[in-house]
């Protein structure tokens, strides 16, 4: 079990030296630092949305059985759980404290929710700051989105199964080869996420992102924004998930 400490440093020293890297070498050499682990404890981190129409702060905590399962629960600012949230590759479930619900559900739940599609590798390299797996290189892309002046670039990935829903382009802070900034894009090209990591907390030999940034502007040019902050990582073999539905709980299967 380790923990960790944050450490200030210049994020994107060395740049020069790895500037004649292409892109895909830069996408290999960073998907090759992956942080290893089994399970990722992410403990009692904090999240600020922000909309054109609402704003919250709430507070969770997540545990990431690396690549299979992540566990989510959602706490009020007073500490009381609203929602627990089990993702696995296929699926997502919902226990809604506040409704007395239980949802089953695939990915096209949390698009209807957010407004943006995210599918497990993706969602998972948000938390654990790795290289989205299961992508493939496409080319380089820069010529066609603004420059991130900031980071190595690393080109433009797509999804072999479906090569037209979800696309992403990244920036990596050299040295480390850890995500800096990446983009997502779905049909034609149009861009539907940002997502910003910073401040890196080393626990053992691996780097978490201890806080992360998310902009999404719709269809209408209306803006949201997910602030998260973690200062709690923990790496352990605990595989055991506590996911219970109380029996009075209405279960509604979608799609």
């Amino acid at each position: 079990m380790f923990s960790g400490c944050k450490t200030q440093e210049n994020i994107f020293k060395g740049k020069d030296k790895y500037s004649s890297k292409a892109p895909d070498e830069v996408g290999t050499l960073t998907y090759e630092n992956n942080n290893d682990y089994n399970v990722l404890l992410l403990k009692n981190f904090k999240v600020k949305y922000a909309s054109p129409d609402r704003q919250n702060t709430f507070y969770g905590t997540a545990k990431i059985l690396r690549d299979s399962l992540m566990l989510l629960s959602l706490k009020a600012p007073m500490g009381i759980e609203i929602a627990r949230v089990l993702l696995s590759k296929d699926s997502v479930k919902v226990i809604n404290r506040n409704q007395n619900k239980a949802v089953f559900s695939d990915y096209n739940y949390l698009f209807n929710l957010l407004g943006f599609r995210l599918d497990f590798p993706v969602i998972e390299s948000i938390f654990n700051g790795n290289f989205p797996e299961d992508y493939s290189f496409a080319g380089d892309n820069r010529k066609d989105s603004s420059n991130i002046s900031e980071g190595l670039y690393s080109g433009i990935y797509y999804k072999e199964q479906n090569p037209e829903e979800l696309k992403f382009e990244a920036w990596v802070i050299p040295d480390k080869f850890k995500l800096y900034y990446s983009r997502f894009y779905r049909k034609r090209n149009i861009k539907v996420v940002d997502i910003k990591y910073s401040d890196y907390e080393k626990i053992g030999g691996n780097y978490y992102p201890g806080e992360i940034d998310i902009s999404h502007i719709n269809q209408g040019d209306n803006e949201t924004q997910i602030r998260m902050i973690f200062n709690n990582f923990e790496e352990n073999s605990d595989k055991r998930i506590n996911f219970t539905i109380p029996a009075k709980y209405e279960k509604i299967k979608l799609n």
